[in-house]
């Protein structure tokens, strides 16, 4: 997410539309996770056995001895093979199936770090990371989704917010390069060619800009300014 072209509204939609995603390939990902608990559980009692095996003196009848120790030698065998043929399988296909966790939490935290640094949304990064989304993978015992639904929740807040701000954003920045230029809303107007009626609209309103309009106030601010003035600029909140 270059500097230049980061869009808070637009990247936090795509985290709430993945998160439909997200529950299907964490549901599709449980059964094999049940698959590797019964697995694992199987190995470890195999384990078990022979440790209960190894704790017993082998016979002092030749015989007897014999059949003992082909006993363990079975008992290691049926272990290695849970290992490599079915443990470390199953294993591998759960992980396979949850890979795609990390990078979700990674555009999450992506996100965070490039939030507002003001008062309205000083609390979300810390209670998102709180969220034990990288868990919900795991391999034992499913946790509840409440922290997913918390998440949507939280996103859904921010994508409000995002939008709110935008709408005051917008006018403030108009505004604050406008008397960067020097310039009156009348000469704004004449050096952007959009009427006076709809900047006036953009700064004490919030109202909306489209594409092309937000694209004429960046171009006229640049050529006055004598330095770059991108939209990203323009919808972008001042640091406090």
């Amino acid at each position: 997410m270059p500097s230049g072209t980061f869009n808070l509204v637009g990247e936090l939609l795509k985290l709430q539309g993945a998160i439909s995603g997200f529950r299907r390939k964490l549901e599709a990902s449980r059964p094999l996770a049940r698959k590797f608990r019964e697995t694992l559980a199987r190995y470890n009692a195999a384990v078990e056995e022979l440790n209960r095996m190894v704790g017993i003196p082998l016979p002092s009848n030749g015989s007897a001895l014999e059949a003992e120790v082909a006993r363990r030698k079975r008992q290691s065998l049926k272990i290695e093979k849970l290992n490599e043929r079915v443990l470390a399988k199953r294993w591998q296909r759960l992980t396979a199936s949850t890979d795609f966790i990390p990078t979700f939490v990674d555009r999450l935290e992506l996100v965070l770090q490039r939030l507002p640094l003001t008062s309205q949304w000083s609390h979300f990064p810390e209670e998102l990371r709180k969220l034990r989304i990288m868990q919900l993978g795991s391999w034992r015992e499913s946790l509840p989704d409440q922290d997913l639904e918390t998440l949507e929740i939280r996103l859904k807040e921010m994508v409000d917010l995002a939008r709110a701000t935008a709408k005051t954003t917008l006018g403030s920045n108009i505004d604050r390069f406008r008397k960067e230029c020097g310039w009156t809303f009348d000469q704004l107007a004449a050096e952007t060619q959009i009427a006076k009626t709809v900047i006036l609209g953009h700064v004490n309103k919030g109202a909306r800009a489209r594409p092309f309009t937000l694209k004429l106030y960046a171009e006229a601010f640049s050529r006055r300014l004598h330095h770059p003035i991108t939209v990203a600029n323009l919808e972008t909140p001042l640091q406090e």
